[in-house]
């Protein structure tokens, strides 16, 4: 199997592609469930992830209009790219209607979130370390910081579900 290379640009593209799914996943996530709260806390990380591309797009890609490489790591980014594009880090809307549909949970939703959280978490992390520009450092940190605010508040959310009962 012919081993495929990734420019900075090409991760930029993948994360952009992230973000918008989601915002998707997120939108589906707040039609289905019906705690209302909940509806309110999905609908909000669909906003944030709104913001994620706006970040990609007016920090993250003007840093990668030239043919240089982007990457000081360029065999990390490669290997870790590939392993995203055969998952991707948010399930598609079948996909989730068919895990909330077999198990009636809404803390499911709160897992499926959290898993997609941590995938997005990971590939800023792994990008922010092996960029060798410091912008772009920069704004994969931004990146990284709201990724974990998204995962402490559905991790508070799992909680509290928990505690009180939530289907």
């Amino acid at each position: 199997m012919e081993e495929q290379s990734y420019r900075g640009y090409d991760a930029l593209r993948m994360a952009l592609e992230m973000e918008r799914k989601g915002s998707g996943f997120y939108r589906s996530l707040a039609e289905k469930v019906s705690h209302r709260s909940l509806k309110d806390i999905f609908k909000q990380l669909a906003f944030e992830e709104e913001y994620h591309i706006k970040v990609v797009e007016e920090k993250l890609l003007p840093l990668c209009e030239s043919d240089e490489a982007y990457w000081a790591d360029e065999e990390l980014m490669a290997a870790h790219l590939q392993r995203l594009m055969a998952g991707g880090a948010f399930p598609d809307q079948q996909r989730v209607a068919g895990r909330l549909e077999e198990s009636g949970s809404e803390i499911e939703a709160i897992h499926l979130a959290i898993q997609s959280e941590k995938d997005s978490l990971e590939l800023y992390k792994i990008a922010g370390e092996a960029t060798g520009n410091e912008e772009g450092k920069r704004a994969f940190a931004l990146l990284v910081e709201e990724e974990e605010k998204h995962l402490q508040l559905l991790h508070h959310w799992r909680k509290e579900l928990a505690e009180h009962g939530g289907s």
